[in-house]
């Protein structure tokens, strides 16, 4: 059992309370779809440190752990965590989005981090690729870069 908890919404924090309880991986992101007003919390630093407490929560508790984000700082502050609490390889894992920024995700991996690449399909693909760009507009010349060869 796994699910995937966007730390931007606000109720998140009531279903952790609850989920944490129950064996399972849970995969924490930050969240990348337009909701209706105040259900969640805008992106910034105060919304990095909430997704920063549930991965260290999670770490702490031995809980199983994905620790989705693509945000260089994030990864840097929760490789912090693991090497604190230092959990079994089976218990986390570093995940990126294939295509973006994928080379933070390389360098984790040979730092000897667990990682996965994963790839995003269905019907909401291309909002969430909107999402992402919007987010870090950078990614639109590295797919240019990658379409065109390097």
């Amino acid at each position: 059992m796994a699910i995937t908890l966007h730390s931007y919404l606000h109720r998140t924090r009531e279903d952790f309370k609850e989920l944490i309880k129950m064996p399972g991986r849970i995969r924490i992101v930050k969240g990348a779809f337009a909701t209706a007003v105040g259900l969640s919390m805008p992106r910034g630093r105060e919304l990095d440190e909430v997704y920063l407490s549930y991965v260290n929560e999670l770490l702490q508790a031995g809980h199983k752990c994905s620790i989705a984000t693509h945000h260089y700082e994030i990864q840097q502050e929760a490789k912090k965590l693991v090497d604190l609490y230092k959990p079994s390889q089976a218990d986390y894992e570093f995940e990126s989005l294939y295509g973006i920024q994928e080379e933070n995700l390389w360098a984790l991996k040979a730092e000897g981090y667990m990682t996965k690449l994963y790839f995003v399909y269905g019907t909401e693909w291309y909002l969430y690729l909107c999402n992402r760009l919007a987010e870090y507009p950078l990614n639109l010349f590295r797919a240019l870069t990658d379409v065109v060869g390097e």
